[in-house]
Order: structure tokens, then sequence, then C-alpha cells
């Protein structure tokens, strides 16, 4: 019965319940006896409805379930690997940890090969420096030197991280060369940002973004600090 559609490649997704949705929809359109009840029975759950309402966001999948409804799903060991860090990142309430489950996702050769330009997209706004080097292109003594780069922002950042940047700006569209220079300029393009991996990169970017405003302001305070007069120090006039 399971082998009579074609089943769709988890590597597409960055929402598993997404997947699980399609997985189905696809197999009861291949046959019509399919059921929530089978496909929970092939998984091993004893509760019917235990998948539908993982699909409708009511339960979450804990690891013993992974990976049982993995087998279900036919995954080979790739797309489970895929499929685990995808649902630790859909179901993990705390920003470090869904990081720590996107970095992975992203080293996915399959998923590179799916859609090349997601670890860029991802990049853009995790790393905080990437923004700041596209707006320092349109700067009058703009320099395409790596080294150069690195020395113009604060906090400084390596002249390899300057030189990737510009490479993934590049890859994005959000950096092109002038056909007439040669030089790198802005483009116009956009990035969508409805997608799970990247809304977490965008969480990331706000959040770096106010480590670095509150270090500014820190070192404004330490550096007014050292131009301010010392107070005078006051003592009781001795009795005569």
């Amino acid at each position: 019965m399971e082998n009579d559609f074609e089943k769709p490649s988890v590597f597409e997704y960055t929402d598993y319940r997404g997947f699980l949705k399609d997985y189905y929809r696809k197999a009861k359109e291949a046959d019509p006896r399919y059921s929530f009840r089978f496909f929970a029975a092939r998984a091993g759950f004893r509760s019917p409805n235990f998948l539908q309402l993982v699909m409708n966001g009511k339960r979450n999948l804990s690891e013993a379930s992974i990976a049982s409804l993995a087998r279900a799903l036919y995954l080979n060991s790739q797309a489970l690997r895929y499929f685990r860090n995808l649902v630790l990142l859909n179901q993990s309430p705390h920003l470090e940890d869904r990081q720590r489950f996107t970095e992975q996702l992203l080293k996915s050769r399959k998923a590179r090969t799916i859609r090349p330009l997601r670890q860029a997209q991802y990049h853009y706004y995790a790393r905080w420096y990437f923004i700041p080097i596209r707006e320092l292109v349109i700067h009058k003594n703009f320099r395409e030197d790596s080294e150069w780069i690195a020395s113009q922002l604060i906090p400084k950042i390596e002249p390899k991280e300057a030189e990737e940047a510009l490479k993934q700006l590049e890859e994005l569209g959000l950096l092109m060369r002038d056909p007439s220079t040669g030089c790198l300029r802005q483009s116009d393009s956009m990035i969508a940002t409805d997608d799970e991996v990247i809304s977490d990169a965008i969480a990331q970017y706000h959040r770096d973004a106010m480590r670095l405003a509150a270090d500014s302001i820190r070192r404004s305070l330490e550096m007014s600090a050292r131009f301010l007069p010392v107070p005078f120090a006051f003592r009781r006039k001795p009795a005569s």
C-alpha cells in the first residue's frame, strides 16, 4: 500500500508537521483505504489518532516515537538524522537549542542540494556582520579587501569572515558586480522570511544587535568617565 505513491522528500521541509501532512495526503490520494489508524499502527502507536493530533500541533513526538515513525516513513539513515533534527527544532522552546538543531539541518548535503541558498540565507541574519558589510559597500571609500572590511567593523571580525560574507552576499544576489566597472554594488533583491529556519536566524540577529548596542553604550560610558572632573574632597575646617 505504502510503496505505490511518490513520497515527499523530508529535506524540502522546515516544518515536520507539514511533511507528515503531505505524506499522509499523498498516501490517501494513492489509496483511499489509507487511514490514520493504519498509519499509527504501522508506526507502532496504540492510539489510532495520535499522528493526527501530532500533525495538528496538539501532541509532540518523543525521541522514541521519532525513531518509530521514521521506520514507518521508510526513512534511510540520512533522512532520519534530518527528520530528528527537524522535529527537535520545531518542538524546542529555547532559541539556543533551535539554533543548534538548525545548524545540524544546514549540514545535510542532501538538503543543500535541494535548496542550495538556505545556508547563505541563514547566515545573512544569524551572522550579525553580514548586514553591516552589505551597507558598507555603498560607502564612498569602500575597498573590496577583506582585511580592510574586517577593520571597519566594531567589534572587529576576522578577514576570512569578511571574505565569506562577500561571497555569500553575492550568491544571494544582495550584492552584484557593476557591469561597467566590475565593482561590487548593492542590488534590490530581498530575502523571503517565511521559513522557520530563517525566522530563527532573525531572532538571533535581533539578540546580537541588542548585545552589540549594550556593549557600545558600556564603552561610551567608560570613555566618558575618563574625562569627567574628579570631585573635590571637602574636609571639615579644623577648630581654632
